[in-house]
């Protein structure tokens, strides 16, 4: 496959459909670098002021100056480019994750125009294959009302009491859905409203404290204090919900720190919980030395990076490349409304706090089955690490979701409906 930006037609093609793109003059409010794509020998500079392209062409060594270098070989381009790209070349993100290729230069720029450079590889995926079909028009407005309904519950957790807002709807059998790190409950209002889930079970979906409509507690300067979930708070958090709910024996469901608060909850309170289904789970969610996880937190509380565009691209990025895009903007919107350092602050339970490693044997799935879950486009739990957790766990069964990204239960739920209905009814008639 030839890249339309390396022939100068083409270079020219996209610099007019990135200056015409309203969703990229969004995310490139000034927005002043020079960016270079290196696609195996050739290199390709696009020179931006003021967020619009003024130029791309090839580099001219010792004269151009280059603040951030995006480097592959011609087939990672190729394949990123491709209509379907494979697992690892979805993105960027899954890119450089998986080590397909690597951005050079000054990472502070690169992390606050995320989003932009994000759009700028739509444009040239579109490019090369054509614009999605447009969203057929909405029906006509009418007037309806969910059954779901919000109220606050106060939990003493850990000597500090909490206002914590959550939502449900539904009757049988109780289940809790634990939303990712850095969001909240919105992640599961399908689940709310999804008439074969709310006919057998009771859908719960709490706001964790310091997340959507649950503030931070009254009783202590939130504000001067570093805010880091520990496992510890997490599970005495949904014992204290379940306690207070009157929660016979609920399932607990999560995505992502919610897959591990799950499995957690199978090791440390087994005869609580019915059944335990952790989406985007595995041994651990990064393989890397503590000190590299922790240097790499201050990414996420960086002043310049920190901002809600680069977190809502940076999500966007570990969903499903085929999921529905105003879904997999959904997952990108709750983000960016995310407290500062909140999201830091769940990434260590979630990196650090959290590991299954030594423990996920001790889990007993004859008192606490667990499901696990992980979808195919998943950067970083994906399936070799869903079904890599299930084989250290007796017991527990893997059901992988083809096509799917980080976030099923927002990015595409009618495409995790099937997948997932079959394990809910094996637990509903498990009884």
């Amino acid at each position: 496959m030839s890249i339309r930006l390396l022939d100068a037609a083409g270079a020219e093609e996209l610099r007019n459909a990135i200056n015409a793109d309203s969703e990229f003059k969004l995310v490139s409010r000034d927005m002043n670098f020079h960016l270079c794509l290196e696609i195996g020998s050739e290199r390709r500079l696009i020179r931006f002021l003021d967020g619009k392209a003024q130029s791309i062409g090839r580099v001219v060594p010792m004269s151009d100056p280059i603040d951030v270098v995006i480097k592959g070989a011609t087939e990672f381009w190729q394949l990123l480019l491709s209509p379907v790209p494979p697992q690892g070349y979805q993105n960027l993100y899954a890119g450089v994750r998986f080590k397909k290729c690597e951005v050079i230069g000054n990472n502070e720029l690169y992390f606050a125009y995320f989003a932009a450079i994000t759009r700028l590889i739509e444009l040239m995926h579109e490019q090369q294959n054509g614009r999605a079909p447009a969203n057929a028009k909405p029906p006509a407005p009418r007037v309806r009302l969910e059954a779901t309904t919000g109220r606050y519950v106060y939990l003493d957790i850990e000597g500090v009491e909490y206002r914590v807002y959550f939502e449900e709807a539904g009757q049988g059998i109780p289940m809790v859905c634990q939303h990712t790190a850095g969001s909240d409950g919105q992640q599961f209002r399908q689940f709310l409203v999804d008439p074969d889930i709310t006919a057998k079970y009771r859908v719960i979906v709490p706001d964790l404290p310091y997340h959507g409509k649950s503030l931070p507690p009254e009783s202590i300067e939130w504000w001067a204090q570093e805010y880091r979930l520990t496992k510890s708070f997490f599970v005495a958090f949904h014992l204290a919900l379940a306690r207070a709910l009157q929660l016979d024996r609920p399932v607990i469901i999560g995505s992502s720190m919610g897959g591990s608060i799950a499995t957690d909850l199978a090791l440390e309170a087994p005869d609580t919980y019915r059944a335990a289904i952790a989406l985007e789970e595995g041994l651990r969610s990064v393989k890397a030395s503590e000190a590299d996880k922790l240097a790499s937190f201050r990414y996420y509380r960086h002043p310049r990076v920190n901002g809600g565009d680069r977190a809502g691209a940076s999500m966007y990025c570990l969903s499903g490349p085929n999921s529905p895009k105003k879904y997999r903007h959904e997952v990108g919107w709750g983000y960016s409304q995310g407290a500062p350092g909140v999201f830091a602050g769940d990434l260590y339970y979630r990196h650090l706090d959290h590991d299954m490693e030594t423990t996920a044997r001790n889990i007993d799935t004859s008192r606490c089955p667990v499901y696990i879950m992980n979808g195919e486009y998943d950067p970083g739990t994906g399936i070799p690490e869903g079904q890599e957790l299930a084989a250290h766990i007796k017991g527990a069964k893997f059901i992988p979701m083809p096509g799917l990204g980080h976030f099923p239960m927002t990015e595409d739920f009618q495409s995790m409906k099937p997948v997932l209905m079959p394990v809910l009814d094996e637990i509903a008639a498990r009884g």
